[in-house]
């Protein structure tokens, strides 16, 4: 077996000597055009042979690595030069040696290969200076050589000592073999056989949760990295990994980062959980290393078997790539990948996903069937995501679905457009450029004058210059606003380098830093964007554009369109019960009531929360129903609501419209029976009708029952002197209606005490709330698209004239009318679970574990008691600097088909929960009521084309699907909220005191040194040289980041100052020590 210990030095041997060989007279003449000195001869060298390194100048002084990687690595060779030699001995006489030191690799009697003996006449030459091609100089007699006596052929050497470890630790399953097919034979974790055609023998694998033990793939900025996850934690609210590289390096990665999960069972369980402890979470978190003791050793060790695995993973799917790439040249390559599953539309997008590009490009006659999870797919999968101007990966599931949008036709063809009139130097193409310069350097003439002529009416300018713009800048324009739409790192982002170079050539944008900032800025003053668009409700409409290519399809979501009274004859009558609709002044969307009816001889009452419903009409094969599935939920901004089913086809389905048959509303009910201790005893779900229900406002209702908040929410900015007003049909309770209030009230605070007496409990910071007065009028929401890029530019005048309110500090954690209506809500959500896994209903049930514990040595740990005592005894809230100064670690909620626990709604049990509440809002919440309703049609035996079953694959893709989208919506009206409130704030930095407000002794100056208090630890900055720690400011409830901090104690409440306000690309306030 050849080893790297033995090539080296038998290697280093034969450079000896041919160094020691005396050079051959060479005619200086024919070495002159190549720059090349005449050496003199060299005397044999008579020390020992020993490893050292290079040198410049002459060759056989010159002393020699014998490494080979050191060698392969060397940054003085060029490329070419990185090649891994065999083992050479000088063990035969006849051969070639250099003539005047220069090796010629043509030699018939060469002992080696001819494209060997090309490569090292190459090495030989480059050391002597000689350059890389000197192999036709004259050549020389042969001579004999004999080695030297005192020189070995072969110097043997102890090989390193190896982990004992192979790949059949790590549980050889079908799941396993199946990703590194023939590879188990034996304990060489480092090579191997490729068999390659047992593809179809692995299961898939399964992404229920990414737990420590998970071999995964990240990308971000360029880079791709395959690790395994050692730990998951929450972050700043937001899910991270702790993962180990191939390299035994560990990162903290945003689960955002994660593009691909490899079978769960590369990596045996064992050694899993020898490759972490619960102190390296603090340890790495502080920087500080994880230990030397004889326990941490040997974790690291474990961490080299896992690292040796990986390693593995890399090597094997490099191979994998090149087999697939070599047979895609037989079918056009990617672009034959392409065309073949492209739509016929030039205009609409279609999908692939890895496995089919890997049976595309594999199949050769024979179908195949590959995996996912495999390492064919698995190549796919990498080669794919390297394309991006063909391929875009699934911005929400791409972990779970493996599916890539295809680009379109006519997106491709103006991509290209693009891109060749930014490249080229043909006059035609340069002219298009000048033209686009010089309109839009008059458009930010005209805009920029127009900024000292604003008030709070929005009115297009009707005198403003007129600038038209043609075809091709459209395609610019649309090329520019899609770098803002485009910004994630885990592709390639091919709409940077348009940004960078067409910015760059408008003269008033050449001296700022090119970023989205200024992408969102120019197109603004260019009259494309209007002033009070932040692009939030165009980038729902792309997204949901893309969504509806990759949602799955299935034959038994029927087609038959309903009629509405398929299950009418099984509803119930809850006609005589008041139903309370309670809910936000001009709120549109009333989807739940809350119904009390008391039992006769018992102090029990039936709490009956009253949905809305939807499947009445749409079925899961509706074409609304898809639109929804790729919208997820409703999304709510402050320059504009989006609803779920993208129009107002279900408004009257709403309990708070006054049409219908008498005021009769089509509901489904679940109902739960609750004792004065809170604890439900029984529940019930079924269809039903209700009548007439009674729309209140949280304000009267927390009126009529005393709930209001003690303390008023603080204006920092003033009132509004004139503002639309929220027009409701609301009126005060009667007092028969307050009494059943009041009873609501009693059983659900007793409800909450009873589910979070030993779990759970609610932490949350103040969040300010922000209306626009003057609504702006209705805008382009598509501005993503293309279709509907503008082809003129309009101005406008105008400011926004903003309401807002923080509520104070002291205030979080108030029961009030609200905290009423959501615990009514959860309790309903809990009977329909337990309703749904009684039924083993395939329904998104929503899970979420305990948070984690940990300590560092030395240390009392935190213990779930003591962190229950932290909690309010009334309310059940813990302080939020309190939660930041523990060690707890939480981990996310999850989506599952089977029921689990929720520790921090206080259900520890395994009934499950289940959201069924706002199936006008959100869509999991429409997909269990379809579930529900296909159990009800079978209870009462009736016809289930009206009710279908839909089949568990189906639900998990379309859930996860939602699922992301109805995050996406989420993020996007936080963007909302947080982009008017920085820009407001910004604004009253230039103006502390404009006119149309009413200012009282709560207003705040923000040019003036603001309270605010350490609201988590510090972290360094990417350069590691200064802390920067998130701050609250109560005065405007705002987060903001603390730049240079000197604070490290949570809670710490300090003076400081507004350093600065950014809008792009993500809304941020900076302050620094006043």
């Amino acid at each position: 077996m050849r080893g790297r210990a033995v090539a080296g030095p038998s290697r280093l041997a034969y450079r000896q000597l041919h160094s020691s060989v005396p050079h051959r007279d060479v005619d200086s003449r024919a070495l002159a055009p190549l720059g090349i000195p005449q050496r003199e001869p060299v005397k044999p060298d008579p020390r020992p042979i020993a490893r050292t390194h290079r040198d410049e100048s002459d060759y056989s002084s010159r002393p020699l690595k014998a490494n080979r990687k050191r060698d392969r690595d060397d940054p003085e060779l060029s490329d070419e030069l990185r090649y891994r030699l065999p083992d050479i001995a000088p063990d035969v006489e006849h051969h070639r040696p250099p003539p005047g030191g220069i090796f010629d690799a043509h030699s018939p009697h060469a002992r080696f290969p001819p494209r060997l003996a090309i490569q090292r006449s190459h090495r030989q030459n480059y050391a002597k200076s000689l350059g890389l091609h000197v192999t036709a100089l004259n050549r020389v007699p042969e001579i004999k050589l004999v080695p030297r006596p005192d020189v070995p052929v072969r110097m043997d050497t102890a090989p390193k000592t190896k982990i004992e470890y192979s790949i059949g630790q790590g549980l050889a399953t079908k799941e396993k073999q199946a990703y590194f097919e023939d590879i188990f034979d034996g304990n060489d974790v480092e090579t191997g056989p490729l068999n390659g055609m047992d593809w179809a023998e692995g299961s898939e694998a399964e992404v229920d949760f990414l737990a420590p033990g998970r071999v995964v793939e990240t990308r971000r900025s360029g880079r791709q990295n395959v690790g395994m996850i050692l730990a998951n934690v929450i972050v700043g609210g937001r899910v991270r990994y702790f993962v180990l590289r191939a390299y035994g390096d560990v990162w903290l990665t945003s689960a955002n980062d994660v593009q691909y999960v490899l079978p769960s069972t590369l990596v045996k369980p064992e050694l899993v959980g020898q490759c972490w402890r619960s102190e390296s979470m603090d340890l790495l978190a502080r920087g500080e290393q994880e230990g030397s003791n004889a326990e941490m050793r040997r974790m690291l060790t474990a961490r080299q078997k896992v690292a040796s695995v990986l390693r593995k993973v890399v090597r094997e799917t490099e191979r994998m790539t090149a087999r697939i790439m070599s047979a895609a040249k037989a079918k056009g390559g990617l672009e034959g990948l392409w065309g073949h599953f492209a739509s016929k539309d030039p205009n609409s997008r279609s999908c692939v996903t890895s496995v089919q590009a890997a049976e595309y490009f594999l199949k050769d006659g024979d179908e195949i069937q590959i995996k996912s999870g495999t390492l064919p797919a698995f190549a796919a999968h990498n080669i794919l995501m390297k394309h991006p101007q063909l391929f875009i990966a699934d911005p929400g599931a791409i972990t779970e679905t493996g599916r890539f949008l295809l680009r379109s036709q006519s997106e491709r063809e103006t991509l290209a457009r693009v891109t060749r009139i930014m490249h080229s130097t043909v006059d035609e193409d340069r002219e298009i450029i000048r033209g686009f310069v010089d309109k839009a350097s008059r458009a930010i003439e005209t805009s920029r004058a127009l900024k000292t002529k604003d008030d709070y009416e929005w009115k297009e300018v009707s005198d403003a210059p007129v600038i038209e713009w043609t075809s091709v800048e459209q395609d610019l324009v649309w090329a520019l606003l899609m770098s803002l739409y485009e910004t994630r790192s885990t592709q390639e982002q091919i709409m940077l380098p348009i940004l960078t170079t067409l910015l760059k050539s408008i003269p008033a944008y050449s001296d700022r830093n090119l970023d989205r900032e200024a992408v969102a800025l120019f197109a603004g003053e260019i009259g494309i964007v209007p002033p009070w668009e932040t692009l939030r409700r165009s980038e729902v409409a792309e997204d949901q554009t893309r969504r509806s290519v990759l949602l799955p399809r299935s034959q038994e979501l029927g087609s038959v369109p309903l009629r509405g009274d398929e299950l009418d004859s099984v509803r119930e009558d809850y006609t005589s019960h008041k139903v309370f609709v309670v809910d936000d002044a001009g709120s549109k969307e009333l989807d739940d009531g809350v119904s009390v009816e008391r039992i006769h001889g018992s102090d029990d009452v039936w709490i009956h929360a009253h949905i809305a419903d939807p499947t009445r009409f749409i079925g899961p094969g509706d074409p609304l129903a898809r639109v929804a599935a790729a919208r997820g939920s409703a999304g709510y901004f402050q320059e504009g609501s989006v609803s779920l089913f993208g129009d107002d086809s279900m408004k009257n389905v709403s309990l708070g419209s006054e049409e219908g048959t008498d005021g009769v509303k089509a509901v489904m009910t679940f109902s739960s029976r609750v004792n004065t201790s809170g604890d439900v005893t029984d529940y019930h779900v079924n269809l039903g009708w209700v009548k007439k229900p009674r729309v209140l406002t949280y304000d009267a209702v927390d009126s009529v029952l005393g709930l209001s908040p003690s303390l008023a929410n603080l204006r920092p900015f003033g009132t509004p002197v004139e503002h639309d007003t929220v027009s409701s049909t609301s009126t005060s309770p009667s007092s028969e209606e307050a009494k059943d209030l009041e009873l609501i009230q009693q059983r659900m605070l007793a409800y909450r005490n009873q589910r979070m007496k030993n779990a759970g409990f609610e932490s949350f910071l103040p969040q300010p709330s922000l209306r626009l007065s003057n609504r702006p009028p209705p805008s382009n929401t598509s501005f993503f698209s293309r279709e509907h890029t503008p082809s003129k530019s309009s101005f406008w005048l105008g400011s926004p004239m903003i309401d807002f309110s923080v509520p104070p500090l002291e205030s979080s954690g108030s029961y009030t009318s609200r905290q009423v209506i959501a615990e009514a809500m959860i309790m309903a959500n809990r009977a329909a679970a337990a309703f749904c896994s009684s039924r083993k209903l395939p329904v998104p049930f929503r899970t979420c574990s305990k948070p984690l514990l940990t300590a560092l040595p030395g240390q009392t740990g935190l213990t779930f008691e003591d962190l229950m005592k932290k909690r309010d005894p009334k309310t059940f809230v813990l302080d939020p600097f309190e939660l930041a100064k523990t060690s707890a670690t939480f981990q996310g909620g999850q989506l599952s088909l089977k029921p689990g626990e929720h520790w921090f709604l206080g259900f520890e049990d395994t009934h499950g929960y289940l959201r069924v509440t706002s199936p006008l809002r959100r869509y999991d919440d429409l997909l269990a009521h379809w579930q529900i309703r296909s159990a009800l049609a079978a209870d009462h035996r009736h016809p289930s084309l009206a009710a279908p079953r839909l089949p568990e694959d189906y639900v998990k893709q379309i859930m996860l699907i939602a699922d992301s989208a109805s995050k996406d919506n989420r993020n996007a009206g936080r963007f909302s909220s947080s982009w008017w409130t920085a820009l407001l704030i910004r604004d009253r930095m230039a103006n502390p005191r404009p006119g149309g407000y009413i200012y009282d002794s709560q207003s705040i100056d923000p040019n003036e040194p603001l309270e605010a208090i350490i609201a988590m630890p510090p972290t360094y900055t990417a350069e590691g040289d200064k802390l920067n720690s998130p701050v609250l400011i109560p005065a405007l409830g705002t987060l903001a980041r603390l730049v240079g901090s000197k604070h490290e104690e949570v809670g710490d409440r300090i003076k400081v100052r507004i350093q600065d306000i950014a809008l792009w690309p993500k809304p941020l306030v900076s302050v620094i020590d006043a």
